[in-house]
């Protein structure tokens, strides 16, 4: 599971303004935040920014209000729903160490080094290292290793 999505807990409908995901997730988002909403058939389309996050309303999930409805598909938790702040597809680098930040309202920060390149890595410890990654991280794969420059 990617650490970035906040999966649907209730199909998003055809024209959508706003979305439901668990508690835990609405935290991983802020007013003002771009975000896109996606699943595992639909092309991916893009919300605007969130106007209102509403944790109050009910005591299992929170309520996203985003400025774009979604347009004409219903994004449903069947084929794996979610929502993710944009640019989300895109790589900048490679975390050093695993970090638990916790989740929810009382998560933490976590420091992590951010490595960004002239490395050589093995290959078989890169979680998440697919050929889109590579295209930007501008790495290469030799064997076992993962050459960036």
């Amino acid at each position: 599971m990617a650490p970035g999505r906040a999966y649907l807990v209730q199909s998003s409908g055809t024209s959508a303004t706003v979305l439901y995901v668990t508690l835990e997730d609405s935290y991983k988002f802020a007013v003002g935040d771009d975000v896109v909403i996606a699943d595992d058939t639909t092309t991916p389309e893009n919300l605007g920014a969130i106007t209102a996050i509403d944790r109050t309303t009910y005591t299992h999930m929170a309520a996203i209000t985003v400025t774009v409805a979604t347009g004409g598909t219903s994004f449903t938790t069947a084929r794996f729903a979610y929502i993710v702040v944009e640019g989300y597809d895109v790589c900048v680098g490679i975390l050093e160490k695993s970090v638990d930040t916790g989740t929810g309202a009382n998560a933490n920060g976590a420091n992590a080094t951010l490595i960004l390149g002239n490395c050589v890595l093995y290959t078989g410890s890169l979680i998440n290292l697919d050929s889109a990654a590579k295209t930007d991280l501008a790495a290469t794969a030799f064997g076992i290793y993962t050459y960036m420059k």
